[in-house]
């Protein structure tokens, strides 16, 4: 059975395992990432689907009526939580008779002013099978390289190699 709570929260009444205790109002939330906001269900539930249809975190802010700083702690937990299920999945990309367009993305930290300690280039490589659409974050992986100068053209003319599907 489904009830609000004395605070508006929603909960469940669930018989507790104890002998004699009878029910235990137990939140929507426990046992999910989402027990740990103090913001209403409401708003997580919006700034989940606002991080998913790729809204900007200004606009967001404005139709959440939440702080910057919450958008932005938000967006961030979204995007560790799709970044450790990519982990977490065993997603082939490719295969025989696919073509898999991989690119680079060198992640430097520049320091202000020369100053502070020196931080080495982080470089992360991404693959998008044309065909079916399905795209790694890829580590050492056996695969025919092919690579695009760009200064010249942006599709190789003999093999027609290129990355225009990579946004």
């Amino acid at each position: 059975m489904r009830t609000a709570n004395a605070t508006g929260k929603e909960v469940h009444q669930v018989p507790c395992k104890r002998s004699g205790c009878g029910e235990v109002e137990v939140s929507t939330r426990t046992g999910t990432f989402l027990a740990h906001s103090k913001l209403p269900l409401r708003q997580q539930v919006l700034l989940l689907y606002f991080f998913a249809a790729q809204i900007r975190a200004k606009k967001a802010k404005e139709m959440a009526q939440v702080s910057e700083k919450t958008v932005s702690e938000w967006y961030a937990m979204c995007r560790d939580l799709c970044s450790q299920e990519m982990l977490r999945c065993d997603t082939k990309v490719g295969g025989v008779g696919h073509t898999v367009e991989i690119d680079e993305t060198s992640l430097k930290k520049k320091s202000k002013y020369n100053r502070g300690r020196r931080h080495p280039d982080s470089r992360v490589f991404g693959g998008i099978d044309r065909q079916t659409k399905k795209c790694e974050y890829l580590k050492d992986m056996n695969y025919q390289h092919q690579w695009v100068n760009h200064k010249k053209h942006f599709k190789d003319p003999t093999k027609g190699a290129h990355t225009n599907t990579i946004g």
